[in-house]
């Protein structure tokens, strides 16, 4: 009895007693086991894609390469205006023509003499003045006088305020603090509406130079003929001037006498268009023997293309 009790004793103590430590050797054989097992786990499993925002623990969601191009179509797709694939905006284009034309027409009408004069005057004074001074030497003059101006006047204001136990605060404080400065939206505005003006003549000379309607490139032709004649014999300024005392007098003369002046301009203009198709048409019957020439021999030598049966 004895014995039987001294051995369920020693099966208690076995069942109660904790498990023993690994020791240390065996520690690293099983962390080197899982290190292993985990390494192969990792390369067949397939890559999550999230990743760890750098602000807080939890994962962030990674959209393949394909899915963000696709989003970015998408949204562009969305937000593409209408004129995309256009070098210019016409529907600006045409507003800024609509503005210029109506204030060009203020001016020249003298529909208010006062503003009509000051600008006539402006253009005549600007010429005048760069044609005996300097437009650089003229900058440099008013940038001296306007800054030791200023400087003086800050100096006194500062020294008239010491006197009276006040700061000697600059009295363009204001200003100093806050500069004046362009508008970043305001000068994006403009940019574009250069930018469409730009490509809007780029595109209209492209037409007249690649002569798109034969008439209208004659017309700009015997333009820039007039021009460079007229420009032989007088100078750049004085061509400036005249064209600025033409644009504001032709306007009201022509108020005056617009049937005359219109049955004169319809026959001139039935002139040059008679002109101009005889001269095509001459050219062409001259053209035309050569032509067939040209197509003999080029037919006789092997250099036609021959049609696919």
């Amino acid at each position: 009895m004895h014995d039987l009790e001294i051995k369920e004793m020693d099966n208690t103590e076995d069942i109660v007693r904790a498990p023993q430590a690994p020791s240390h050797s065996e520690t690293l054989q099983n962390g080197s086991t899982k290190n292993q097992d985990r390494s192969m786990d990792s390369k067949f499993d397939d890559p999550k894609p999230y990743k760890t925002d750098g602000n807080s623990s939890s994962p962030v969601p990674v959209l393949p390469v394909p899915i963000l191009e696709q989003h970015r179509t998408e949204k562009e797709t969305e937000t593409a205006s209408p004129n995309e694939g256009k070098t210019y905006s016409p529907e600006r284009i045409q507003r800024t023509l609509n503005s210029v034309n109506t204030q060009a027409r203020y001016l020249v009408e003298w529909e208010n003499t006062v503003h009509s004069g000051s600008a006539l005057s402006a253009v005549l004074v600007f010429l005048f003045f760069t044609a005996n001074y300097s437009l650089f030497n003229t900058f440099c003059f008013l940038a001296i006088v306007l800054i030791g101006a200023d400087w003086a006047y800050v100096f006194a204001a500062k020294q008239f305020k010491t006197l009276f136990n006040q700061d000697a605060v600059n009295p363009h404080d204001k200003y100093i603090r806050n500069p004046p400065h362009i508008s970043r939206e305001l000068a994006r505005e403009y940019t574009d509406l250069w930018v469409d003006i730009i490509n809007f003549v780029l595109a209209e000379t492209t037409k007249i130079v690649f002569v798109e309607d034969p008439y209208r490139s004659i017309k700009y032709v015997t333009i820039f003929y007039l021009t460079w004649t007229v420009a032989s014999w007088f100078s750049f300024r004085f061509l400036i001037g005249a064209a600025a005392v033409l644009a504001f007098a032709v306007p009201k003369l022509y108020r005056r006498n617009k049937e005359l002046v219109d049955k004169h301009l319809n026959q001139g203009y039935e002139v040059v268009r008679d002109n101009v198709n005889k001269g095509v048409n001459v050219s062409y019957q001259y053209a035309t023997p050569y032509i067939g020439k040209m197509k003999n021999f080029a037919a006789s030598n092997g250099f036609g293309m021959k049609k696919k049966e």
